[in-house]
């Protein structure tokens, strides 16, 4: 099945790869598309020893990008990828002092707010951080954290975010 945040993804090409024990082909031995529902099925025979199933659908990113099966003549259910389709987006700033240090190893927290997705970046040496591969069209909040450190703002919310925003700073006030 083929899913990302939101739902399934349709019209997916499944580019399926056999090697019945003369190599593998270099070009797909068959090819289907994902239903409604994001479902696919690959059918192949006893003679296959070996297969690479790739996703393919253009503006779409797929994890993993493929799989490959050494087979024993049976059906493998249950292989999934998630898709990000679209658009990718991304957001970053600085985390500095008020006197304007860099606050290096800063935790930079994105979360969609329907709590599909979250992922966690760090500032470098020069309090910088960038958040990419963003799946546009959610709602999503940033929170900075650190040690020894209040952050104004405390954090930045997103809605619908479908564009790249850049200089999201955040000023991080050392606790007393």
């Amino acid at each position: 099945m083929l899913t990302q945040i939101g739902g399934p993804i349709q019209g997916v090409e499944i580019k399926a790869y056999f090697d019945r024990g003369d190599g593998p082909s270099s070009t797909p031995s068959l090819v289907t598309v994902t239903d409604a529902r994001g479902f696919y099925r690959v059918r192949f025979d006893e003679s296959v020893v070996w297969l690479r199933v790739v996703p393919v659908k253009a503006t779409c990113d797929f994890r993993p990008p493929n799989v490959s099966y050494t087979t024993t003549g049976r059906s493998i259910p249950n292989e999934n990828f998630t898709g990000y389709c679209g658009s990718i987006n991304q957001i970053e700033g600085h985390i500095r002092t008020p006197q304007g240090h860099p606050v290096q190893g800063a935790a930079v927290l994105l979360r969609e707010a329907g709590n599909l997705w979250n992922t966690t970046v760090f500032t470098n040496s020069e309090g910088f951080y960038i958040i990419s591969s963003i799946v546009p069209g959610h709602t999503y909040v940033v929170t900075p954290s650190h040690a020894g450190y209040d952050f104004d703002p405390a954090q930045r919310t997103y809605p619908d975010l479908i564009q790249d925003f850049t200089e999201q700073d955040f000023i991080a006030n050392p606790q007393p």
